[in-house]
């Protein structure tokens, strides 16, 4: 039981430095205005993978209702998700690099790499967060099946 407990704390601080080393281009060059989002994206999509497969080992899933509560924070989740994803994409279109990243030093910056990669960081890890909590979401509902199925072959 410890050893879940440790590996979960194994996952979490890697998802964090996975969380920190992508997004240190973009803070090096200045503030970056979406960095909250970005952040939650990057660690679901670890966290969840991590979640989704090695669903059995992990103490909480034990618990009916705190599974059923993660369920329903997965769907409310994806929608914010994905809605972040469509104000970032329509900002990325209308706006210039200079008003999603405040650049401090101008010098050896190219602003087209720049975007690309942002661009193609938040749309990665978007797309890996909503896949990641679609398997995490049908594992959740696997193991609600069962339940009920083994609750139903059982005699009385």
């Amino acid at each position: 039981m410890k050893l879940n407990y440790l590996k979960s704390l194994i996952w979490l601080f890697v998802a964090i430095l996975l969380t920190l080393a992508v997004q240190v281009p973009m803070l090096w060059q200045g503030n970056y205005l979406f960095l909250l989002p970005n952040s939650l994206t990057i660690l679901l999509s670890v966290l969840y993978i991590r979640n989704g497969l090695d669903f059995k080992n992990i103490e909480w899933h034990k618990n009916k209702w705190l599974r059923y509560v993660v369920f329903v924070l997965n769907i409310f989740l994806f929608i914010f998700i994905l809605n972040r994803l469509e104000l970032f994409l329509g900002y990325v279109d209308s706006m210039s690099i200079e008003s999603i990243l405040k650049i401090k030093n101008y010098e050896n910056f190219n602003l087209i790499e720049m975007l690309q990669y942002i661009h193609n960081e938040y749309l990665l890890f978007s797309i890996a967060s909503f896949l990641a909590i679609v398997f995490y979401n049908i594992k959740l509902f696997t193991s609600f099946w069962n339940r009920s199925k083994l609750k139903s072959e059982r005699p009385l």
